[in-house]
This record gives structure tokens, sequence and C-alpha cells, in this order.
């Protein structure tokens, strides 16, 4: 994972300034959709859990 982070931080290996703005634009949407993912999971849970609780009471 380091090293595609690097490949897009370096402008996918160019060095070029238009380049890098793309691989930073893809790291952020990168680390944005794992955000994403892992706030959908936690309320799932918190969701099942209330749900198992419910159903023992």
């Amino acid at each position: 994972m380091k090293s595609f982070i690097n490949w897009c931080w370096t402008g996918f290996g160019t060095g070029m300034t238009s380049f890098r703005a793309l691989g930073l634009a893809i790291i952020t949407l990168l680390i944005g959709v794992i955000a994403l993912y892992y706030v959908i999971r936690w309320i799932v849970r918190l969701f099942q859990k209330n749900s198992v609780q419910t159903a023992v009471d």
C-alpha cells in the first residue's frame, strides 16, 4: 500500500505537477472511501447489537 501511495504522490512516477495533483486526488478519494466503509460498518454493528438486546428484553 505504501508503494501505491508513493507512486500516486510522485505523479505516477513522472513528477509532473498535474499528474501529482491527480495522484493526490486519488489518495484523498481512497481515504474517503475507506473512512466511509468503517463508518457504515460501525453503524450496522450498532443496529445489530441494539436489535439483539431488544429481542432479549
